[in-house]
């Protein structure tokens, strides 16, 4: 049995020898690693507008969709909470989903 747990002492020291040097990175390395994985190499040039040419193609889109929105009659009272779990009685304010 001491054979048995002294084997296992063994295995558990050497296994930590060979974790403990992965785990010295940081999260913000991790974080930079990821954000360096996602940014392109090549980003594409920006298009740059002057103030005469985004307002002229701002008045054009608006123009070509307009948005129509849905009536909103009884909608508030449709989404209004009485009661919470755990809620106190005697709330004396209104709360919507």
């Amino acid at each position: 049995m001491k054979k048995v747990s002294l084997y296992a002492c063994l295995l558990l020291s050497l296994s930590l020898l060979v974790i403990v040097p992965y785990s010295k990175a940081s999260q913000a390395d991790k974080l930079d690693e990821l954000i360096l994985s996602r940014s392109s190499q090549n980003p594409p040039n920006p298009k740059t507008f002057t103030w005469e040419e985004e307002d002229t193609l701002k008045t054009q889109s608006s123009s070509a969709a307009a948005y129509v929105a849905a009536p909103q009659e009884g909608l508030r009272q449709a989404d209004r909470i009485v009661t919470l779990p755990g809620q106190p009685y005697g709330v004396n304010f209104e709360h919507y989903s």
